[in-house]
């Protein structure tokens, strides 16, 4: 083998080393977890806790447990989540409780790093963060109907719950309302538009801190494509289309269909798609139909572009 050809396939393989080297996750099963807070036994009269723990090299995720009572005696599984970011805040009423966190990625997992907290009975809601559930932080809907759930907080008589347009800074009211304590939701119909909801603890004697959400109404549905080029490749195998996606604010994907037949009753490919490029190999030879129509976050579904036809 020439000198040539030889340093070819070894920078071949190195390349292809490295490339498996990234493909490949790490192994993390025995690497710990640092807590930053809370210690261990840690005893509060905050309802609302922050768990923080250091980064773990190699790990995708964490996974957070707390159980009520502890494991070993579950009484009740609080909290299970899976999180991004090294850390998690939350709010629980007086008890005893027992927390469990592990590093994670998609081929192992660290083992699970333990420790116990305690909350005490107060009526003090200072420093009492409110737990939204939903609709989530980000919600984009074309449903006018919202359902507003937030955790129960311990000692609390009402709770103060705001709607605001389109954000909490020189905003408009929308809504303000008490709600009572019995089932922590409440329905609402909303704009279109852009809004925050937020919920704050109250009692006689003290209140907790604002939590707010962002959420979008969206009605509006999105403009028509516009189709551009059908591309046959030189050997005939494949065909490429390419268009321009109908206008939306929320865009989210197209979906392409292509028919076999003029009236467009015969489906032989479906496909939604993000790109506006889409390549087909599995066509036989004949003249085809293709239309696109553009789909947002809310769900809104636009109208089909007339079609157009290519022969493969």
């Amino acid at each position: 083998m020439n000198t040539s050809k030889f340093t070819f396939l070894l920078v071949l393989f190195a390349f292809l080393i490295a490339s498996c080297e990234d493909i490949i996750e790490e192994d993390i099963k025995n690497r710990q977890i640092v807590v930053v807070h809370p210690p261990n036994n840690f005893q509060t009269t905050n309802q609302t806790i922050l768990f923080w723990w250091n980064e773990v090299d190699g790990a995708d995720n964490y996974q957070i447990s707390v159980a009520e009572g502890g494991f070993a005696s579950l009484r009740r599984l609080v909290v299970d989540s899976t999180v991004s970011g090294t850390q998690f805040i939350f709010t629980f009423r007086p008890g005893i409780y027992e927390w469990r966190i592990r590093a994670i990625n998609s081929v192992s997992s660290s083992d699970y790093f333990h420790r116990t907290f305690q909350v005490d009975t107060t009526s003090d809601l200072n420093g009492v963060v409110p737990i939204l559930a939903a609709p989530l932080d980000g919600t984009i809907s074309s449903d006018s109907m919202f359902t507003f759930r937030w955790n129960e907080i311990f000692g609390v008589d009402n709770y103060l719950f705001e709607i605001r347009s389109p954000d909490v800074l020189g905003a408009t009211l929308v809504m303000d309302t008490i709600a009572g304590n019995l089932n922590s939701h409440i329905k609402s119909s909303l704009p279109e538009g852009n809004h925050v909801w937020g919920i704050k603890a109250l009692n006689k004697t003290s209140s907790s801190q604002t939590t707010w959400f962002g959420i979008e109404l969206d009605h509006t549905k999105p403009k028509k494509p516009s189709l551009g080029s059908s591309n046959l490749s030189q050997n005939g195998d494949s065909i490429t289309l390419n268009w321009t996606s109908g206008v939306d604010k929320n865009f989210d994907f197209d979906s392409l269909y292509i028919y076999s037949d003029a009236a467009e009753t015969n489906i032989v490919t479906s496909e939604l798609v993000r790109g506006n490029t889409f390549v087909d190999t599995t066509l036989g030879s004949g003249t085809f139909y293709w239309q696109v129509k553009t789909i947002d976050k809310a769900g809104n579904i636009g109208d089909f572009v007339d079609s157009k036809s290519f022969t493969k």
